[in-house]
């Protein structure tokens, strides 16, 4: 299992993926299996350590949803194919290696075959990250306690899916129906799978 943060703390809400990745590490070891890294902006180096194989990847953004700032969501990455794509857009595509967010990333590694299937984002709606700006704004700062215990449950349930595997059960991750949450307003379903850009 792997947990990417990704973003850029000087940006305000931008580094969202990057505190929450930061307070993880903080909390000392993780079960075997489980690993954790700051991508930042630079998205080339999820898709090198996906190379390493993995069946379980979570990415921690920001994500624009017109929801109030600091709410949270748990979606299943839908990853469109490259080969899907005009010949243009392909060469569009390739022809920016940066990948800092997260979608582009999550692209190439899907036409890697790197991709684990099960993909997650976790995300949360900034109130302001186009300024220069050190720090999360209050409603996001919020946020990333809320963005932790969603994480540590995902690492419980991966846990007891390679339980069930190693016994010959199901392989499917339980508990990550899509899932909405906020530090702001009243909780409220989410029905898109699809990921939005962040900042």
């Amino acid at each position: 299992m792997l947990i990417a943060g990704f973003g850029s703390m000087l940006h305000g809400d931008d580094g969202f993926g990057v505190a929450v990745v930061q307070r993880l590490q903080e909390l000392g070891s993780w079960p075997e299996g489980v690993e954790i890294i700051e991508v930042g902006t630079g998205g080339l180096h999820l898709v090198q350590r996906l190379l390493d194989g993995f069946d379980t990847l979570v990415v921690i953004d920001t994500m624009r949803r017109d929801q109030p700032p600091g709410t949270i969501c748990l979606l299943s990455a839908a990853v469109p194919a490259v080969g899907d794509w005009s010949a243009e857009e392909q060469r569009e595509f390739y022809a920016d290696l940066h990948y800092a967010e997260p979608s582009r990333a999550l692209v190439m590694a899907k036409a890697l075959n790197v991709l684990p299937v099960q993909t997650f984002i976790l995300g949360c709606e900034p109130q302001d990250c186009e300024d220069l700006q050190l720090g999360l704004n209050p409603p996001v700062a919020a946020a990333v306690e809320q963005a932790l215990a969603e994480v540590q449950r995902l690492v419980v349930n991966w846990q007891q899916q390679q339980s069930r595997a190693s016994a010959g059960g199901s392989e499917e991750l339980p508990g990550t129906s899509q899932r909405q949450t906020s530090t702001s307003a009243s909780s409220g379903s989410s029905s898109s799978s699809s990921m939005k850009g962040g900042c």
